[in-house]
């Protein structure tokens, strides 16, 4: 040991090389060393029945090479809790980062909603978030070409309001019956466990609703700079109601303060390469650093009259809707200032449900957001169980009293000796009246209807609203190209078809750039 110190204080002064401590380290690298800051005297280690625990290193055996005893129970707890730390991922979306924080609000929109998040300015509510990658499973790459997801959960004196956006405005499809086969194609191959691009676009070809996302997906969008610099969409269409029970529908967008900012094809490769957890150690370091994420919450409105009025069906999710159709306003400022303390608890453990909506917030009949008020929460039970709501993640502010009880992992007092029916003469809870769904009408004749729609103002608007450059619009073209370069020459074919049908001078050069790549002239003119 002498002579390592001798070696330390004497030979690597003058030698060929520094040693820069810290150097290269940044907030997330430090976070073990901000915890022993904190944690000045080691804590006593005592197992999950509260006993203290002797020796956490060598396990109880008959002499020193004997077997293990299975008294030992402080190993074999350790080992079966080992066994169980693994929950079941997220189907899609499996891999992401998450911050809390707030929303401040700045706007009183109570003209058009009963909300009380929308009828006060200047109060500031809690928010949870979670930021993902649709087919991003752990250990995959965050900087793929990919739609994102920004979930955020408000926590209010009405309870949780779930927003849960994507970084396109648009979505796949507008029937949830394909939902199935749309992940299916997108997923690794059942065979292979590899990307198979032809199932994706066969899928597409099959389904030219995907055209909208399609464009966004290939251009600049697909690969954002980092979750900070996504910008996010509901996509989904909901009602508004406000005191004097008049309806508004409306979309709402999540627009980054930090810019939207993309990086290229090759950056993206060189981050899977040298940093595949690249996006969520980018919102922890800046995090971590005071350079706090925002984003300006927006509310796209249109009155009942616009919605009869529009050329397009206002409830399709792969539509568009064009800004400089209806009005948009500011509602308020996320910020996210708070690192998870624990990741399994704070962003693993969050469920976030479109079905969780406050007073004054309604679904429509968008197809796509009925099924995901079913889907949402079935999702979570499966994979949290049926009492997630009592995870500190998912937890409303305000005490909850109803008439469920029990259920595995059912804590919190399970509401004690409270009656558990209804209705009763005991003083158990009663509902809220005033604040019931406003009635609708709905009819029609029952059938699986062909839920096709033609959508006119999409390219206009993806040049106007979007800022779609005409060079941008050459770089999706050769996005696509060398995408479909990858896939079986008649689904190429196909894919130009498709295009060409709707967007001739997109058709166009896709062909040409497919023709330059390889394709066979033959394929074209079948």
């Amino acid at each position: 040991m002498r002579n390592l110190v001798h070696y330390i204080l004497i030979v690597l002064p003058f030698g060929s090389f520094t040693l820069g401590w810290n150097s290269t380290m940044d907030g997330a690298s430090e976070q073990l060393l901000d915890y022993a800051k904190n944690q000045r005297i080691p804590q006593q280690a005592v197992s999950s029945s509260g006993i203290l625990i002797d020796d956490i290193i060598n396990s109880l055996s008959a002499g020193p090479r004997g077997p293990l005893l299975i008294e030992d129970s402080n190993f074999f707890n350790q080992m079966q809790a080992f066994n169980r730390e693994r929950i079941s991922s997220r189907i899609i979306f499996g891999k992401g980062g998450g911050a809390s924080g707030y929303i401040e609000i700045t706007q009183n929109l109570s003209r058009f909603s009963i909300a009380k998040i929308f009828s006060r300015s200047k109060i500031k509510y809690g928010v949870r978030a979670r930021f993902s990658r649709m087919n991003a499973d752990p250990g995959r790459p965050d900087t793929l070409r990919d739609l994102g997801s920004l979930a955020f959960k408000f926590y209010t004196e009405e309870g949780n309001w779930d927003l849960v956006a994507i970084n396109f405005p648009v979505f796949y499809i507008r029937d949830p019956y394909k939902f199935y086969d749309l992940v299916h194609a997108l997923r690794p191959n059942p065979a292979t466990n590899l990307p198979d691009l032809n199932a994706q676009w066969n899928f597409f070809t099959q389904n030219p609703e995907t055209i909208p996302l399609s464009l966004f997906l290939y251009s600049d969008y697909g690969i954002p700079r980092s979750f900070r610099n996504m910008n996010g969409y509901s996509s989904n269409t909901y009602s508004l109601i406000n005191s004097k029970n008049n309806t508004f529908y409306a979309r709402f967008y999540l627009i980054s303060n930090q810019g939207l900012e993309t990086i290229t094809n090759e950056e993206a490769q060189t981050l899977a390469g040298t940093n595949p957890d690249y996006y969520i150690s980018d919102l922890y370091n800046n995090i971590f650093a005071g350079n706090f994420p925002s984003w300006e919450l927006q509310v796209h409105i249109a009155t009942q009259r616009d919605a009869h009025s529009a050329s397009f069906n206002i409830f399709d999710p792969t539509n568009l809707w064009p800004r400089r159709m209806f009005s948009v306003f500011n509602v308020g400022k996320i910020v996210l200032n708070k690192n998870p303390s624990n990741y399994f608890v704070d962003v693993e453990n969050i469920a976030f449900n479109p079905a969780n909506m406050v007073p004054g917030i309604q679904p429509t009949v968008d197809r796509i957001l009925q099924s995901r008020l079913f889907a949402y929460n079935d999702a979570q039970m499966y994979r949290l169980g049926v009492n997630s709501n009592l995870l500190m993640a998912n937890a409303p502010v305000l005490d909850v009293h109803n008439y469920e009880r029990d259920g595995m992992n059912r804590y919190k007092g399970n509401q004690g000796g409270a009656v558990n029916y209804f209705i009763n003469s005991f003083n158990g809870p009663v509902p809220s009246p005033h604040i019931s769904i406003l009635p609708y009408s709905a009819q029609g004749v029952i059938a699986k209807f062909k839920n096709s729609d033609q959508r006119q103002t999409f390219l206009s608007a993806l040049f106007n609203d979007y800022n779609i450059t005409s060079e941008e619009y050459i770089r999706i073209v050769g996005n696509l190209a060398a995408n479909l370069n990858q896939v079986d020459p008649s689904l190429q074919m196909k894919a130009v078809q498709l295009y060409n049908s709707t967007y001739p001078r997109l058709g166009e050069m896709l062909a040409t750039a497919l023709v330059k790549a390889g394709l066979p002239l033959k394929y074209l003119l079948a």
